[in-house]
């Protein structure tokens, strides 16, 4: 199996909690007013009618010593087999719940597996961040591909570019035993300064298959750029546990150009309060940094140097 096949698999798996098995609990107990009403009839016939028969077979005829006996038999045979009748009946019932109470088991039993199996193996959160920085030192190859950019074009490490990263629309949120929340498609930016423009490269990446979706190039004379802030954004939806929260407001981050467009990307902080409802793992987790707030103090500074002045 690829790397890539396992990760396939795998990562999606780190977005299922993983359930607790069952515990087997002890079968009811049935009232045992069946069994002890058996055993009484069975210790009647085979305890007091002999005695009643032996005692009166001292005083009756030969005639009624006769049909006695027959009596005393029929006697016997009656209430053993009433009495048995009546503990069999306690028996099968308690066999049946038990029956019943072993069957409802190995089905809760047999649910956990399959759910255990979608939700594990788990990657480990090691293994979940070196992924994520593999794929933007891939992205960061393309980038500077589609952009047409050379190392010795930018101002600042090309190794490095200046990296915004948040949830994509619909993100599964998850959290790792680090108690850091990740997530299972991301909106990444990448900027790239040069001496005389402002490169930029965006995608969505769902980070199980890697694929990538709505992958734009901008390029910006500095002079044209005319705010590089945090605002507040609408509409993002987030799934927690399976449940899918809609997100009325957020923090993003927010590059605008004189022409009025803009490069967004939701920056995860604030979620907590909008997504209480949906489960304790965000109240319980640490959001992982975006990368915003150093974008915004790198390309602030890079501005000023080359307009002067005050930036929003």
């Amino acid at each position: 199996m690829s790397s890539n096949t396992g990760r396939k698999e795998m990562v999606p798996k780190y977005f299922i909690p993983t359930p607790e098995e069952p515990k087997r609990s002890s079968p009811p107990e049935l009232g045992k007013k069946d069994l002890i009403v058996g055993i009484f009839l069975a210790g009647f016939s085979l305890l007091v009618l002999p005695n009643i028969f032996w005692y009166k077979y001292y005083i009756y005829s030969t005639f009624e010593r006769n049909v006695g006996q027959y009596i005393y038999w029929f006697g016997i045979v009656f209430f053993l087999a009433l009495g048995a009748k009546r503990a069999w009946s306690w028996y099968s019932e308690d066999s049946s719940q038990k029956k019943a109470h072993e069957d409802a088991f190995q089905r809760e039993m047999s649910n956990y597996r399959e759910a255990f199996a979608k939700a594990e193996p788990k990657p480990s959160d090691f293994q979940m961040d070196r992924w994520l920085e593999e794929d933007i030192e891939e992205l960061r190859k393309d980038a500077l591909i589609k952009l047409d950019l050379n190392n010795e074009d930018m101002v600042h490490d090309p190794d490095k570019p200046i990296v915004v990263i948040g949830p994509g629309n619909r993100a599964q949120i998850g959290i790792g035993q680090d108690f850091v929340i990740r997530f299972s498609i991301y909106d990444i930016l990448l900027v790239f300064l040069t001496e005389y423009h402002l490169a930029a490269y965006k995608c969505t990446l769902d980070f199980a298959t890697k694929i990538r979706t709505f992958e734009s190039t901008q390029e910006y004379h500095y002079a044209d750029v005319v705010s590089v802030s945090t605002k507040t954004g609408s509409d993002l939806a987030l799934t927690v546990n399976g449940e899918t929260k809609s997100l009325a407001n957020y923090q993003q981050f927010a590059l605008s150009v004189a022409s009025g467009e803009s490069i967004n990307v939701a920056t995860p902080v604030s979620f907590s309060e909008q997504l209480s409802g949906a489960a304790e793992i965000i109240r319980n987790g640490k959001l992982p940094d975006s990368g915003a707030d150093k974008a915004i103090r790198i390309i602030r500074n890079r501005l000023r140097e080359k307009k002067g002045g005050a930036i929003n």
